[in-house]
This record gives C-alpha cells, structure tokens and sequence, in this order.
C-alpha cells in the first residue's frame, strides 16, 4: 500500500487494502496522529503529512542523534583529560581528589552505556 504526501486517509479503503479490520487500524491511526506522524482533521479525518514535515521530523531526529553521541563523546574525553592531571596534585589536595573522583567515574561509565 502506497501513500502520498498530505493524501486524505479513509478508513474503510485503508482497512480493505491493509487486510484489517477498521477497529484496529482507527486506534492505529490515533496513535500515529498522538506522535504526530498524520494528521487529523476535526470531522475530515487523517491525512498523511506533507513531505517538508516528513523532511523537519527526520532532520530533527538525526540532529538529536547527532548531538547525543557527540555529548557521549565530550564526556568521555573529559574523563580521560582530567584524571591524569588530577594524578598530578600535591597531597596537601588529596581529600578534593578524592571527592571529585567518584564523579569521573561516574561520567565514565554513562558514557560508555551511551
């Protein structure tokens, strides 16, 4: 089955050529219209969304993916710059060491899960 861009979304002729029954492809179609993957119209129905909103939410997806490893990325470079300067440290600055550290680490590992 083959949509297009901003095409109105009838029920029965998509229930017919899915080979599903209207009840299940309606609570399919709130579901799609609640993560805004269609569009509903007050008394008109669903509609497919036009292609440049297709194009915003992949951009939007991919831009986030993006960010997140690169956030991933920043911390665990972060962890591995400071560690060795923290080994640096008089002893007099052991104790702040040591209260900094368990954050590293702790950075550490969220990175590497990410």
């Amino acid at each position: 089955c083959t949509l297009l861009p901003g095409q109105h979304l009838r029920e029965k002729e998509l229930a017919s050529k899915l080979n599903v029954g209207r009840t299940p492809l309606r609570e399919a179609l709130i579901r799609l219209a609640a993560e805004g993957k269609v569009l509903t119209l007050s008394k008109k129905g669903y509609f497919t969304l036009p292609l440049v909103e297709w194009a915003l939410l992949d951009s939007y997806a991919v831009g986030r993916n993006a960010l997140t490893l690169a956030l991933s990325r920043t911390s665990a470079d972060r962890v591995y710059r400071t560690v060795p300067v923290m080994n640096c440290l008089p002893p007099n600055l052991q104790f702040e060491q040591r209260q900094h550290s368990w954050k590293l680490v702790k950075e550490h590992r969220i990175a590497r899960l990410v």
